[in-house]
């Protein structure tokens, strides 16, 4: 027994040797592309209630058949110095979204579940756009919809700080 479980290791070390000297990497060690939009973003938007932060944290891009990305993330909420005053200023909490990027930089997310909710708020959509910035980041526009009343917030920008 000891003697096949040397052999395999050597036969495993030759392999590697080998592949090395012909300059492949093994399929395995190679890391996965990311798209672009993949990666957090960051700044702010304006409610009735006051400016809150905003974070959202695109981990998952998928091309779609015809064009156009398929999205999942988290989208987060936080207090600002000018909104900390509000009637909301202290509130913070996150959940999961999902939806679509189109060819153009369109943005369409839905609001998932719950990572944490703060009493009394209530998850709200989100419609955008992205643009690619002149250091190869995006930044993104919009505002969050909030079923019900829609027109309650407004003035999201956002700028991608980590891919």
């Amino acid at each position: 027994m000891p003697f096949k479980a040397a052999a395999a290791i050597t036969l495993a070390a030759t392999l590697a040797s080998a592949c090395s000297l012909m300059g492949e990497t093994p399929a395995a060690t190679a890391p996965a592309q990311k798209h672009a939009y993949t990666g957090v973003y960051g700044g702010s938007y304006v409610c009735t209630d006051g400016e809150h932060g905003f974070y959202l944290d695109i981990a998952t891009v998928t091309p779609k058949e015809g064009g156009g990305f398929d999205v999942f993330g988290v989208l987060g909420l936080f207090p600002t110095l000018a909104g900390v005053s509000g009637p909301v200023g202290g509130v913070a909490g996150s959940f999961k979204v999902s939806g679509t990027i189109s060819s153009d930089g369109a943005v369409a997310m839905t609001s998932g579940d719950w990572l944490k909710q703060p009493a009394g708020y209530g998850a709200a959509d989100l419609e955008g756009k992205l643009r690619k910035k002149s250091d190869g980041s995006y930044a993104l526009t919009g505002k969050p919809i909030v079923r019900g009343n829609p027109s309650a917030c407004s003035n999201l920008i956002a700028t991608q700080f980590l891919p």
